[in-house]
């Protein structure tokens, strides 16, 4: 991962890999902070230069580390854009 897929305010030393995989040109890392005790999913598409990374409870590290989209999408806030793709399915129009 480069650094500025990491937490700036925090060491780079301070940051372990504990999983990583890569296929279709993304990567993806579970990382975890020694100093501050959090977990962290990175996303990098190298191809299109788009990262992503965000905080996971340690009981769902492994679950948002393989469904890093799912994951991140199914946490954002109500009101932020994309949410409502995860609130359920679109409403139906009437059929005649």
């Amino acid at each position: 991962m480069n650094a500025t897929a990491l937490d700036m305010g925090a060491s780079r030393a301070d940051w372990v890999e504990l999983a990583k995989r890569a296929a279709s040109g993304l990567e993806v890392a579970l990382l975890w902070n020694r100093a501050s005790n959090r977990v962290k999913v990175v996303v990098s598409d190298e191809q299109v230069c788009h990262h992503l990374d965000f905080d996971v409870a340690r009981a769902e590290a492994l679950s948002a580390f393989y469904h890093p989209f799912a994951y991140a999408t199914s946490h954002l806030p109500d009101g932020a854009p994309g949410a409502a793709s995860v609130s359920g399915p679109p409403p139906t129009g009437e059929h005649r």
